[in-house]
């Protein structure tokens, strides 16, 4: 067919960008079988398909597979599952497989047990040495348990690679050491580092000298990193040299007593002029309790950039300890920026005497410097929080969209805890507000005219979602019509706490609660149609979505 006599739809998709995002938009839709179809088509859709289909692996199998039929072959393991093996490695021919490597963009290997260890021996051994095996490779993740397959994750190692992800639960201090070494040799570009041991708190693996030493010689040789994140106990000198990073803005840090208290003497020599966590963005510190080593670490802090802080403690700190860190965050560089504060503590400080009471408003006052304040998020063993702290929050935040503040071991008494009331400087000058979690007592509802003297004019909340814990209730019909007038868009409501009531009262207020959100989602899809049912999603004890 001449080119003149083709349709536009025709001559376009003989321009290989366009039908590479038509393919691209197939994969994503699940649509590989048609793109499979395609690729057998002609040269020109087979050229257009082969990236897409080649992007993203899950297993090395369909490369094997390249190799000549004769050298490999596949056998069913006691458990029913097919498992390759190569059978004659000397006789591997490379040809195809250089063919379809260079397409592969991401591997992810997740404990696959469908290549025999053997294989990955052979491929170790008799890979070309002149380039890597998937010399294109920009995202490697490698999840496994088992210490001898975790250690032929080099064998994928490409000077390509943006995103390295590291999984095991055997954390193999001289497979980690090698694996450290190769990979700052090889992997100088790496952005994006993350290492997960699905051991965390006490039981968080800690680096041993060596393994710290070669952590950090691989942290210099990445000048690239923007985000680290591993679940270990990093000791000074890799904190050091995270710290000295040009481009790092995503930090998740675990830190022991003793490193912690070498890190803050390091940072307190850093000069004004100095390099010291210039470029942070993210930080996620999680360290055994909060001191003045905590306090100098985060002082030593450059970065004007910083907006999101999560602290994560072992033990929880007095309310004169915590206004205290609170006191740096409110002075520091990053004063207009910082949005979103997360807090959870653990145990109480003293387990042996009974736990201290956490004063939230005391804590707090610093930060009401803090302008754009979105998200505060503190929950551990003992919070309370009194009426005064709600309005000081109302008055000193109104782009606020996220506000939790939960006791999770003892709980505020009955007649010390938040009142309906309490929430209605919330729901004045918090227009932003999405998302509330608090202990409550809905026992006393205010009267019309109350409701009258307390806002005066018609809420413009946008509240959705309210998740009250250990919050007694007896009159659920009230309760909704109050809630729905403070916070007309409110209609997902949760129960939740731990605390126990006597004459089974707990199960009642459960059923209350749920009357209140049968009552309140009623009303809202009236208002707007089509609303499926619901239920609230609440963000648990540890700020995650639960």
């Amino acid at each position: 067919m001449l080119l003149s006599t083709m349709s536009a739809t025709h001559r376009c998709l003989l321009v290989s960008e366009i039908f590479q995002l038509i393919a691209e938009e197939l994969y994503e839709n699940g649509g590989l079988r048609t793109l499979t179809v395609l690729a057998r088509t002609c040269k020109v859709l087979h050229e257009a398909v082969l990236p897409v289909l080649w992007n993203s692996l899950e297993s090395i199998v369909p490369l094997l597979r390249l190799f000549p039929p004769d050298t490999w072959s596949e056998i069913e393991n006691p458990d029913g599952e097919t498992v390759l093996r190569i059978t004659k490695p000397d006789a591997l021919e490379w040809t195809r497989f250089n063919h379809y490597a260079p397409h592969v963009r991401k591997l992810i290997w997740k404990d696959r047990s469908d290549v025999s260890l053997l294989a990955l021996s052979a491929l170790s051994v008799y890979r070309p040495l002149d380039k890597p095996l998937l010399p294109e490779l920009r995202s490697l993740i490698w999840c496994e348990e088992r210490a001898p397959y975790f250690a032929f994750v080099h064998l994928f190692l490409s000077p390509t690679i943006r995103e390295l992800g590291l999984g095991t639960t055997d954390f193999e201090p001289d497979v980690i050491m090698a694996l450290m070494e190769n990979a700052g040799r090889i992997c100088t570009q790496i952005e994006l580092l993350t290492i997960c041991t699905g051991r965390i708190s006490d039981s968080t693996p800690e680096c041993t000298e060596a393994v710290g030493d070669a952590f950090a010689r691989f942290i210099r040789a990445t000048p690239t990193l923007k985000a680290f994140n591993a679940e270990v106990y990093l000791p000074a000198t890799c904190v050091e040299a995270l710290a000295a990073l040009p481009r790092l803005e995503v930090l998740d840090l675990h830190m022991r007593p003793e490193d912690l208290e070498k890190v803050a003497a390091s940072a307190a020599c850093v000069s004004p002029k100095g390099y010291w966590f210039r470029t942070l963005a993210l930080l996620s510190l999680c360290v055994t309790r909060l001191d003045s080593s905590t306090k100098t670490f985060l002082e030593a802090i450059q970065s004007p950039a910083l907006i999101e802080l999560a602290i994560t403690t072992l033990r929880q700190p007095d309310a004169l300890t915590l206004r205290q860190q609170f006191e740096v965050l409110a002075h520091g560089p990053w004063r207009d920026n910082l949005m979103t504060l997360l807090l959870d503590f653990d145990q109480p400080f003293n387990e042996n005497a009974p736990p201290p009471s956490l004063d939230v408003g005391y804590a707090l006052q610093p930060l009401y410097a803090l302008p754009v304040m979105d998200t505060l998020i503190i929950h551990g063993p003992t919070v309370f929080v009194d009426s005064s702290t709600l309005r000081s929050i109302a008055n000193a935040w109104s782009k606020l969209e996220i506000l939790s503040m939960l006791s999770w071991d003892v709980h505020p008494a009955t007649e010390r805890c938040l009142q309906l009331e309490d929430l209605v400087p919330l729901a004045r000058k918090c227009p932003e507000l999405n998302v509330l979690e608090l202990h409550l007592n809905a026992e006393a509802v205010p009267d019309e005219a109350a409701m009258t003297r307390l806002l005066p004019e018609p809420s413009q909340s946008p509240l959705r979602s309210l998740t009250v814990y250990d919050a007694p209730i007896t009159r659920p019909q009230r309760v909704a019509d109050f809630l729905e007038r403070m916070f007309p868009e409110v209609h997902m409501i949760d129960y939740r706490g731990e605390a126990a009531f006597p004459d089974g009262a707990r199960e009642r207020f459960e059923m209350g609660w749920r009357e209140v959100q049968r009552l309140l989602h009623s009303k809202f899809a009236a208002r707007s149609p089509g609303l499926p049912a619901c239920r609230c999603v609440g963000l648990g004890v540890s700020g995650e979505a639960a």
